[in-house]
């Protein structure tokens, strides 16, 4: 998974956390507000999130979500599997595919004097 597919599933599973505290049956449940990349010492660490009256941040690192409230009390933690289900179960129920790491063997050189020449008496010079 690319880091912006991890970033759209952890955002994916913020807004359904916050529906399920919502108990809305239609679409009235918090949303995601405003996003903030979060700096650690000049680097990256992750997003912060806000929802109004929730406060999320996501540690790419630790690959964990922080939910509090706004004035401050930590509500849950998501991490793993619990952040994103669809990692725990596979894509298909095919094997993956796996490649073969041994050696192949050498193919024989081609012969310079056809290849390495176009259309004409020009020879081609090609890196080793």
């Amino acid at each position: 998974m690319t880091n912006s597919q991890r970033l759209a599933a952890v955002r994916m599973r913020l807004e359904q956390w916050l529906h399920e505290q919502s108990g809305a049956q239609d679409e009235s449940s918090p949303k995601i507000l405003g996003e903030s990349i979060l700096i650690r010492d000049g680097f990256y660490c992750g997003r912060q999130f806000d929802a109004g009256d929730y406060r999320a941040v996501w540690f790419m690192e630790e690959d964990e979500l922080k939910i509090a409230s706004s004035d401050g009390k930590w509500l849950c933690s998501l991490s793993g599997e619990a952040l994103v289900p669809q990692l725990a179960q596979p894509q298909t129920d095919e094997p993956p595919a796996v490649i073969s790491m041994s050696p192949a063997k050498p193919e024989p050189a081609a012969d310079v004097s056809q290849t390495d020449r176009e259309s004409g008496d020009q020879e081609i010079r090609r890196a080793a």
